[in-house]
């Protein structure tokens, strides 16, 4: 009996580790209907201060840590990189596009918006690299796609959420101010990070490995902010349960269709069966690592008239979801190996 304890113990203690990331995740969003203070219209100013320090100290360590011979080692071959790329910016947005029509009169057009800006968003780079080293996949090939899917976005991601933006709302939101914004916040700092990794590269390496924790923590931060935003400004009091279930059923749906819609083309493309694993995970998976401060920055330079926090649901869903499919996936692809 003392030995089945421990073992359940160990396993307990195992799983909190393992899932450490998603479960500050959820910390974060109660915390802000706790403590929202931080979202009241006097704080705001302040706190988006914060949050553009957080988008760029995001993407300075990962400059740091960006190791980029490593990643030229994936360049080959090419059509999984087209392959993955296509998923990530096009069918992924139109298989979106389709699943928001019916769900148009269920949700809001908050909530609807959130399902397009999760379609355009990037690739996962950590996870889905770690999912293909534990699948026995191509590591190379996915660290290479995931970085090229990440540096892609940075311009395609403001160019097709404006666009969306600007159809929405009937209002013509500029690019140019979100650009800039974007160059301050993630080109300058990335960029910088890329500077200090070639000149100084032990102690950058030594940073970096150091630091890995910075990045989760200023998207706790974003995440919260956000949330704390919204529970101020009232909205979700006039959010359903049944609306929140139905974002859930709907996210869920996508991410399987998604999953399954990749896995089968992706034999169609004659790859090797390592080289298929990481297409899978690149090509499926959704990066809120990326993506939230993107968003983030394109929200605050379009100065939308709509609670962003709504918009942020379907992604903050999406993480958890993907990780959770990704896991179970990996016994399965070993087993094909």
């Amino acid at each position: 009996m003392v030995a089945f304890q421990t073992a359940l113990n160990d396993e307990v203690i195992y799983w909190v580790r393992q899932q450490g990331f998603m479960l500050l995740l959820c910390a974060a969003v109660l915390m802000a209907f706790v403590w929202p203070q931080p979202g009241h219209a006097n704080a705001v100013g302040y706190a988006d201060l914060a949050a553009d320090l957080s988008v760029a100290l995001i993407f300075f360590v990962q400059g740091l840590s960006l190791a980029t011979k490593k990643m030229l080692a994936g360049s080959r071959p090419v059509r999984l990189h087209v392959f993955v790329l296509g998923w990530n910016f096009i069918l992924f947005p139109a298989l979106a596009s389709l699943l928001n029509a019916p769900m148009s009169f269920l949700l809001g057009q908050e909530l609807c918006m959130g399902f397009w800006m999760l379609a355009i968003l990037p690739t996962t780079i950590a996870s889905a690299t770690a999912l293909t080293a534990a699948s026995g996949g191509a590591v190379p090939q996915a660290i290479f796609v995931s970085i090229l899917s990440n540096l892609l976005a940075v311009l395609l991601v403001p160019l097709l959420a404006v666009a969306y933006l600007s159809h929405a709302s009937g209002a013509d939101v500029s690019l140019f101010p979100v650009l800039i914004k974007l160059c301050w916040l993630v080109l300058l700092p990335l960029a910088l990070g890329q500077c200090l990794r070639r000149s100084c590269r032990a102690w950058s390496i030594a940073v970096s490995q150091r630091a890995r924790w910075l990045p989760q923590v200023a998207i706790l931060y974003i995440v919260y902010l956000s949330f704390a935003q919204t529970v101020s400004s009232g909205v979700l009091t006039t959010l359903s349960i049944g609306r929140l279930l139905t974002v859930l059923c709907g996210v869920l749906l996508l991410l399987l269709l998604v999953s399954g819609a990749v896995w089968r083309s992706s034999g169609l493309i004659n790859l090797g069966p390592g080289e298929r694993v990481a297409a899978f995970y690149a090509a499926s998976q959704k990066s809120i690592a990326t993506g939230l401060p993107l968003l983030t920055a394109v929200f605050a330079a379009a100065s939308l008239p709509w609670d962003t926090g709504l918009i942020l649901v379907p992604l903050i869903v999406y993480h958890p979801l993907q990780l959770l499919l990704g896991g179970i996936l990996v016994p399965r692809f070993n087993e094909r190996a």
